[in-house]
């Protein structure tokens, strides 16, 4: 099965034709820094009510502050990562995921390897953030959605025979999406404030 560490080489015409079905490689975006300039980002989408990123962690950096917004972070590397959030311990292993507000403050202590984590912000008063593992046996459909994201986690996952890297996001699209394979992956949900529970 494949790990963070496998990665397929894909061409900037295959992640274009990937991009134009909603399916976004982490080579396809280019990486940015930090709001506080401590580390590296790449984002995969940013509107008023949401912003998603696959952010690198390189030492112990403290995280950005985003008032307002509410914050899940799943782990996308192998090696382990513990955050301090606003004084209390937590451990994340790949898959794993932690929800804290925009406003705490959060230092991360990665293996030396460094960690990748999935990144998911919504605007807390326009959208609550969801999210559920995911484990694809033999394939994935992911029918048309305007709230539904797929992060892949591990595995052997492809779209139309094009292999997909650990860190690839399906965002919301109109488009009804079949993977073939099999690995883990992440369920993240983007609900409207109004219909949460």
């Amino acid at each position: 099965m494949q790990t963070s560490s496998a990665k397929p080489t894909l061409t900037k015409w295959t992640m274009e034709q990937l991009a134009r079905r909603g399916i976004v490689t982490p080579e396809a975006v280019d990486p940015q820094p930090w709001r506080n300039g401590l580390g590296t980002t790449r984002v995969i989408h940013e509107s008023l009510a949401w912003r998603l990123s696959l952010a690198e962690i390189r030492g112990t950096l403290s995280f950005s502050l985003f008032p307002g917004m509410e914050r899940i972070l799943v782990l996308v590397s192998d090696a382990p990562l513990t955050l301090t959030i606003d004084g209390e311990l937590r451990r994340l292993t790949r898959g794993r995921m932690v929800r804290f507000p925009g406003e705490a403050a959060v230092l991360p202590t990665p293996a030396s390897s460094g960690a990748t984590v999935l990144n998911l912000m919504t605007a807390r008063s326009i959208a609550e953030p969801i999210a559920s593992p995911l484990c694809i046996g033999d394939g994935l459909e992911v029918p048309p959605s305007e709230t539904r994201i797929v992060g892949i986690l591990a595995g052997e996952l492809r779209w139309n025979d094009i292999p997909l890297p650990v860190g690839t996001v399906l965002l919301p699209s109109t488009r009804h999406r079949t993977l073939a394979g099999e690995g883990e992956a992440i369920e993240l949900r983007v609900q409207p404030v109004s219909e949460a529970d």
